[in-house]
């Protein structure tokens, strides 16, 4: 059916993998086609000669409502993860390149760059991946699947620990997992002929109300690494591996409770790269 007057959230649905799967929660998607330029001057004139370009810089952003690992298993290009089979950094590295699709546009080429995890009392679990891809081409229709369980994930659903200590006072986290992308050109060509990925690192911020109460706020230094598992039980679990302090970030303020924000990054493993995805 064709849409005149403007397509809305209803008329959008979003597509992804090697299978064109339906994402469901899907809340955002950005897609940007980036043309570096370059202005030219020459002595003896004040205004430009010309411009020229770059090869294209090809990128997509999803945000949704994790309510199962149904999205991270349709960009790996498996079934399904479980506790049982775990999937982590290094997984993503070796998945083959996907295709993202919207109603109008697509994304081909498209290899992981990051993952990002947040969530805040008050708030809804949300996560977004970042991508870079080969080349842009149109949409397609898209089979849009009926939702079915949770709407959403919210702060009670949820358990944090920090080496083993549950945490207690905490108001939210944000969880990082990425992958240095590197594109590969070649003479005569404006998109890349390929896109790779290495060097994985691992990140995660939890802030605390600074509270004789608080647990789970202990620094960890270098020589003592530990996992930080954010888990909403028989449903999914991230674990950040081998995690040390890397900042201590107390505050005051005249309205509202102090804080304490702690940050930590991962020393890395050799299974799943610093960080994982499971079902807890």
């Amino acid at each position: 059916m064709a849409i005149a007057s403007g397509y809305r959230y209803k008329d959008y649905p979003v597509a992804a993998g090697i299978h064109g799967s339906f994402l469901s929660r899907v809340q955002s998607v950005d897609f940007s086609r980036d043309v570096p330029t370059i202005t030219h001057y020459e002595l003896g004139n004040e205004e430009p000669v010309g411009v020229s370009a770059d090869p294209e810089i090809n990128t997509a952003r999803i945000t949704w409502l994790p309510v199962d690992n149904k999205v991270e298993s349709i960009i790996l290009g498996v079934t399904d993860i479980s506790d049982s089979a775990p999937k982590g950094l290094l997984d993503f590295i070796n998945a083959p390149p996907i295709r993202i699709v919207t109603p109008k546009d697509s994304l081909s080429g498209a290899r992981l760059s990051s993952l990002e995890y947040s969530l805040t009392i008050g708030g809804e679990f949300t996560a977004t991946a970042t991508f870079e891809g080969t080349s842009f081409g149109p949409g397609s229709v898209i089979s849009v699947v009926n939702p079915t369980g949770r709407g959403a994930y919210r702060s009670p659903d949820f358990t944090v620990t920090v080496g083993g200590t549950q945490v207690a006072r905490a108001q939210g986290f944000a969880g990082r997992a990425a992958l240095r992308t590197n594109r590969l050109y070649e003479i005569g060509s404006n998109t890349p002929v390929a896109v790779e990925q290495d060097m994985p690192t691992s990140t995660i911020s939890i802030d605390w109300v600074e509270s004789d109460a608080a647990t789970g706020t202990t620094f960890i230094p270098l020589g003592m690494p530990v996992d930080i598992v954010v888990n909403i039980p028989g449903v999914k679990k991230l674990t950040w591996t081998n995690c040390v302090t890397t900042n201590v970030g107390p505050r005051g303020m005249v309205n509202g409770y102090a804080t304490r924000r702690l940050t930590y990054t991962s020393k890395g493993d050799n299974t799943f790269g610093g960080f994982k995805i499971g079902r807890g």
